[in-house]
């Protein structure tokens, strides 16, 4: 498949693609977006340093991908209806980490105007370019022609950034995984978030980036105030109906990828800000602009949250409180009215599950944690998802650290970084994927997958399902990783004890650089136990890795 080529083309969006704000709102809310960044806004007539007049142009490609699998190298070129260019040439050149005796150079000569608002193309590299498991820098080139001046655009035209090379990790092995259980990541942005500050990923490039991860499912969640009309009415945007349609094709298209549609919607918390809401699997339009920028100082939510979960009730419709414990910047605070999760929003019953984890993990995914294992004791039956937030991003963050001024990179928060894996029983699909979602038959990780279950009486009972009373119990104990991630080096148990408040870990031994555990445990007799829930961690050398399950539920207690 080397020197293939893929065009895709893109729908037409109705909405605004110019926000209504002044430009010094703007230049105040270009702090710390984590996105493909769009350079092109100016503070009244001063450009500052990252303006340029050209197209942004970006190479991406994911961070993994088992060995023998062709790789997916991206061009996206953005904005040339503004700044039309001429692309002449793709060079592709591809280094071994740790040998600089292995080199690979590849190109592709093209003759191609582009002049549209979005340019894709895929470029799938061989996997005989990679003869082993190992970590390859790409250095990848485009040659464009603009207004009779030939440039040579490496990774991207991005300024005053650190230079990184695209990196991506050749895997002997697939993703730990066992019988029933699926990868994903819940928590993504697609070309369908669009705006002035920020730009995401078309949705099939999304999709093919996630299938060469190994992911198995994504949840589209782009924002409510991106869906916008240009008067900003509670009225069904064309380019919702556009991306409800697309998911629903690419589905049919590509049956081993299960897109989930959702949105991220900007919501009143209990204190009148603007908080972030996942809803996945809702079929029509939930206003939210009113962290969207769309008028001065019009900043109030349009609904509720308990306006908004009323809309939603009942099957089939799953509802986060996405990256619940971060706390946004003051700008964002001041201008935007974005505030913080407070505790009786999270409490609320609609919220099915927090989003603790959100491409990293940082101090809020902590507290999370920390609030998350006090509710369980208090009887909450609440789960845990993971998402990296990711906007395009496979192989790393670019983003505006000083607004006209500066930009930085880093790796986290890129697609398929952290993930939830889900059990269901198979085939795949959204209607499964989302009850055993509500169900929290599933358990967030950085790399390796454990797995907690109880026999009874012939019965095996999961993660998210509930224990009956009486009875002779074993517990089952599966733990799988992978080289990539390392021997395990920690697994514990917790039995959330509902009488004294506080977990009872269970710490089990076992030989080290152990990759795989599978342990019957006898059951720890108590009426006092609540739910059990489990903790897994693994070490390559170089990182640690993790995996949290979910509870497993007991009766009678």
């Amino acid at each position: 498949m080397a020197g293939m080529v893929a065009t895709t083309g893109f729908p037409h969006f109705s909405g605004v693609t110019h926000l209504p704000y002044p430009d010094f709102i703007l230049i105040l809310l270009g702090i710390l977006f984590l996105v493909y960044a769009e350079i092109h806004y100016r503070f009244w007539k001063i450009r500052g340093r990252l303006y340029r007049e050209m197209p942004e142009i970006v190479f991406d490609l994911p961070f993994r991908i088992r060995q023998g699998k062709p790789v997916p190298l991206f061009l996206f070129i953005k904005d040339a209806h503004r700044f039309p260019v001429h692309l002449t040439a793709v060079v592709l050149t591809l280094h071994r980490k740790g040998d600089s005796a292995f080199r690979y150079q590849e190109s592709w000569t093209l003759q191609h105007p582009i002049e549209t608002p979005f340019f894709s193309r895929v470029f799938w590299i061989s996997p005989d370019r990679f003869p082993q498991p190992d970590t390859y820098w790409i250095e990848a080139k485009a040659v464009v022609v603009s207004r009779g001046k030939t440039y040579h655009i490496v990774r991207d035209n991005y300024t005053r950034l650190p230079d990184w090379p695209l990196q991506i990790a050749v895997e002997a092995d697939a993703l730990p995984t066992l019988p029933g259980w699926y990868w994903g990541d819940l928590h993504v942005h697609s070309l369908y978030t669009r705006d002035e500050i920020e730009f995401g990923a078309p949705l099939l490039e999304t999709l093919l980036a996630a299938r060469s991860l190994g992911l198995s499912f994504l949840a589209i969640t782009d924002h409510s105030y991106d869906f916008r009309l240009p008067s900003g009415v509670d009225t069904v945007p064309e380019s919702w109906k556009q991306f409800q349609q697309e998911v629903i094709r690419l589905n049919r298209e590509f049956p081993d990828v299960c897109l989930l549609a959702g949105e991220e919607v900007s919501v009143g918390n209990t204190q009148g800000e603007n908080v972030h809401c996942l809803v996945i699997g809702h079929g029509h339009f939930l206003p939210g602009f009113g962290d969207g920028s769309l008028k001065l100082w019009n900043n109030q939510p349009d609904l509720t949250l308990d306006e908004l979960l009323q809309r939603v009730e009942g099957p089939g419709v799953f509802v986060a409180a996405a990256h619940p414990f971060d706390i946004p910047p003051r700008t964002h605070q001041w201008i935007l009215n974005r505030g913080c999760w407070h505790l009786p929003d999270l409490m609320h019953p609609g919220i099915h599950s927090w989003q603790i984890l959100n491409g990293m993990r940082s101090r809020a995914f902590y507290r999370g944690l920390t609030q998350w294992q006090h509710q369980l004791l208090n009887g909450r039956t609440i789960s845990l998802i993971a998402g990296n937030d990711a906007h395009g991003n496979f192989n790393m963050s670019r983003h505006i650290r000083s607004p006209l001024w500066k930009m930085g990179l880093h790796r986290n928060q890129i697609l398929g970084r952290m993930r939830t894996g889900v059990w269901l029983e198979p085939p795949l699909s959204p209607n499964r994927l989302l009850t055993a979602l509500r169900r929290g038959q599933s358990v967030i990780s950085s790399g390796p997958l454990l797995d907690i279950a109880v026999m009874s009486e012939g019965n095996t009972y999961r993660i998210g399902e509930t224990v009956p009373e009486g009875g002779q119990k074993t517990l089952l104990i599966h733990a799988r990783s992978a080289a990539e991630f390392g021997a395990i080096i920690r697994l514990i148990l917790f039995f959330g004890d509902s009488v004294e408040h506080k977990e009872i870990p269970m710490e089990l031994s076992f030989k080290p650089g152990l990759l795989e555990i599978e342990r019957e445990i006898p059951y720890p007799i108590s009426s006092k136990i609540c739910y059990i829930r489990g903790e897994l961690l693994t070490d390559n050398g170089t990182n640690e890795y993790f995996c949290y399950t979910n509870p497993l539920w007991v009766a009678g207690s």
